[in-house]
């Protein structure tokens, strides 16, 4: 199942209403606890933004990590697209339709517990642990998303179709706000883990099947974009390029990235 954004207007970020006094991206639950608070704030927005901004990069952070470690698990790139489609939706609609995001969530729960129950009882119980970042934090600015989507818009063809591809966890919540002010037309948007420092992984993130699907993908949104929420030192995406190189041979590969930490 593709994830696909039709081009509509009136997104606006829950980024542009979070309290940065309180923002904190320490978080010890479950997706469990995450939908249930995402529920919860739906219901009293904007005045619980930090969690709108944060939580649906978090059911894509649980959908990941479940891949990764149940890997038996037959389905999972179909639920793991329902996950990065609800995630786009409750983006785009929460701050101006906060009913429609409660029903797009709604309805994610019910597709997914038909799905599989098994997979669906997994999910709910797996755990999510997140420290704060400064660095990251500061990459989560508004302000910056609105700076990166001038230069690729000033950079780049938007009409033929882009894969976007985004580095999480970390990229994952400005990755779908950048994408989502963008609003690219036949376009894609596939997050993958390859979280060096804090999980420790030694490549991203990106099974067999997935460089399938990725292949056939790229034939259908030809300009790969490859999106970091920061650039510390630039082994991440380095190495990433690299990686995706050999999916790639190819094919250009730009990358964008929202803060620069050397600056």
């Amino acid at each position: 199942m593709e994830t696909l954004i039709p081009e509509t207007t009136g997104y606006t970020s829950p980024f542009e209403f979070i309290n940065r006094e309180s923002f904190t991206l320490s978080y010890s639950g479950n997706l469990q606890s995450v939908i249930n608070e995402e529920l919860d704030a739906l219901q009293s927005s904007p005045y619980s933004a930090n969690k709108l901004a944060l939580h649906p990069p978090r059911i894509i952070r649980a959908i990941i990590d479940c891949r990764i470690e149940n890997f038996q698990f037959k389905g999972m790139e179909e639920i793991q697209s329902m996950g990065v489609d609800l995630a786009l939706k409750l983006y785009r609609y929460c701050m101006i339709d906060p009913q429609r995001a409660q029903f797009e969530l709604e309805a994610f729960i019910a597709s997914l517990k038909s799905f599989s129950p098994d997979i669906y009882n997994k999910l709910m119980q797996q755990k999510i642990l997140q420290r704060d970042d400064k660095i990251t934090r500061m990459a989560y600015n508004p302000r910056l998303s609105e700076t990166t989507v001038h230069r690729i818009r000033n950079s780049h063809n938007l009409q033929n179709g882009i894969l976007f591809l985004v580095i999480g966890h970390g990229g994952i919540p400005a990755g779908l706000d950048v994408y989502l002010r963008l609003n690219p037309k036949d376009s894609i948007l596939y997050p993958f883990r390859f979280s060096r420092n804090k999980l420790h992984d030694k490549n991203p993130q990106i099974t067999d099947e997935q460089e399938s699907l990725l292949i056939r993908l790229q034939r259908q949104y030809p300009n790969i974009f490859l999106f970091d929420e920061d650039m510390a030192s630039g082994k991440t995406m380095e190495e990433t390029r690299k990686y995706l190189r050999g999916i790639f041979p190819y094919q250009r590969i730009d990358e964008d990235y929202n803060f620069d930490g050397n600056e």
